[in-house]
């Protein structure tokens, strides 16, 4: 059935040619946009237990309730000029940012999986990139990855694996038991991985140096790309970080007490969205 929808799409896209394309990569566009500005909300409300449904959004500083032509996804910041229409004060810039970040992102990962005839395949992608973007703000801001991210994206990756298990990176050839067993003991393999690394930082530190937060996420990246796919997400956050540690002792003259390790897992998710696709139990690496 799936495999179908996924061959039904290749054909539009074949027949409709480049303006089938162009299509496909607005709505990626504006699709991105719009999880883009559920994001913002999530990251705002979800660290101070605040319902994602309600109350209706409004100015932090006068309590102007944002109206539905004030809440379109980076349009409606670019038409207010960036100030709030009740009090005039400035609207931070990293709502629209947050937006436009995530609609850039699903819109070339779209592209590379349409060009690949594997438009199924954006589904993990997509949600792998707005959790990653998530928790890299909240973890910027708060020093938390919140488990409500972590967990949703756990239970989406068993979720993708039934639905749609020939176009996961677990073997099986696309047999839907053997997928989900495999989508577990990923995940299962992965707490246990992280629980050592927990426990050795402790140990070797004194304190804390890997939080929960961050085994969650490798959890979570695990169930939808593989126990492969979550050390090369982590083997990259790890050099991403300790360029960024260089860089920030040249510039501070100091080194930091701490710094939040989740924008580093984020960029090597990010990473191994753009440069991997899966299929059949298998990673393509298309850039190589």
């Amino acid at each position: 059935m799936f495999n179908e929808a996924n061959r039904v799409i290749c054909d539009w896209l074949t027949a409709s040619g480049t303006p089938g394309f162009a299509f496909s990569m607005v709505y990626a566009f504006v699709i991105g946009a719009c999880f883009g500005s559920f994001a913002t909300a999530c990251i705002w409300r979800i660290p101070q237990g605040i319902s994602i449904v309600k109350p209706r959004s409004k100015c932090p500083r006068c309590g102007h309730m944002i109206t539905a032509i004030e809440n379109i996804p980076m349009l409606s910041w670019l038409l207010l000029k960036g100030k709030c229409s009740g009090c005039g004060l400035p609207i931070s810039s990293k709502y629209f940012k947050t937006e436009l970040v995530m609609a850039i992102l699903f819109t070339v990962t779209a592209a590379i999986r349409f060009h690949y005839q594997v438009p199924i395949a954006v589904i993990p992608a997509w949600i792998m990139i707005w959790i990653a973007v998530s928790s890299a703000r909240t973890d910027l801001e708060k020093l938390i990855i919140p488990d409500k991210f972590t967990y949703t994206a756990m239970v989406l990756a068993v979720v993708y694996s039934f639905c749609f298990p020939a176009f996961t990176a677990f073997p099986g050839n696309g047999v839907r038991n053997i997928v989900l067993v495999y989508t577990v003991l990923s995940g299962v393999a992965t707490a246990v991985f992280g629980t050592a690394i927990v426990i050795s930082g402790k140990l070797i530190f004194g304190k804390d140096a890997f939080g929960w937060g961050d085994v969650k996420y490798m959890i979570a990246t695990a169930m939808f790309f593989n126990v492969f796919g979550m050390m090369f997400i982590l083997a990259s956050a790890c050099i991403f970080s300790l360029v960024w540690f260089i860089f920030d002792r040249v510039r501070r003259g100091k080194f930091r007490r701490y710094f939040p390790f989740g924008p580093f897992l984020a960029l090597g998710t990010i990473l191994w969205c753009i440069i991997t696709i899966q299929k059949n139990g298998f990673v393509y690496w298309f850039w190589f």
